[in-house]
């Protein structure tokens, strides 16, 4: 499957959506396309809005991904309950994205969504891709971006 040029128009690009409390995000896929056990990379689009608090299960490597973002200018505290990241940020896969966006453990692949929250999930456009009743679109990684790796610490 050949990459799409990433465009910075959400209403040309095959966005993914993932809400819960405060937390309002969007993500593209990135290609190459990987399997679900393969590390399918997930670039969150700048805008989205991250909860600011880390529930019990958030792990100390998700902790630390978020710390550093602060640290580094990329998450902005706006004092409602939430963090607005202001650029770009590709993640190893769709759950480690969740678990950043919702400061708590997720399965990335139940709470991604194609269109909006009421969409279905990536694993459900997955299987229907397999099955040939869609196409998921994945986009060529912008220059520049960050990429947080699988194992960080």
């Amino acid at each position: 499957m050949k990459a799409v040029p990433f465009v910075e128009d959400p209403q040309r690009l095959q966005v993914w959506m993932l809400t819960a409390g405060m937390a309002a995000a969007e993500a593209v896929l990135v290609h190459p396309p990987r399997t679900k056990g393969g590390g399918q990379q997930i670039m969150v689009l700048k805008g989205s809005m991250l909860q600011e608090e880390e529930k019990d299960s958030c792990s100390r490597s998700v902790a630390n991904i978020r710390a550093r973002l602060i640290s580094f200018g990329k998450l902005k505290d706006r004092r409602d309950g939430t963090l607005y990241l202001n650029e770009h940020i590709v993640f190893a896969s769709p759950s480690q994205a969740a678990n950043v966006v919702h400061g708590e453990s997720k399965n990335g692949w139940l709470f991604w969504r194609l269109g909006s929250h009421h969409g279905p999930s990536l694993d459900e456009v997955t299987e229907m891709e397999r099955r040939g009743e869609t196409e998921l679109i994945y986009y060529e990684k912008p220059e520049g971006v960050i990429e947080i790796p699988s194992r960080f610490s």
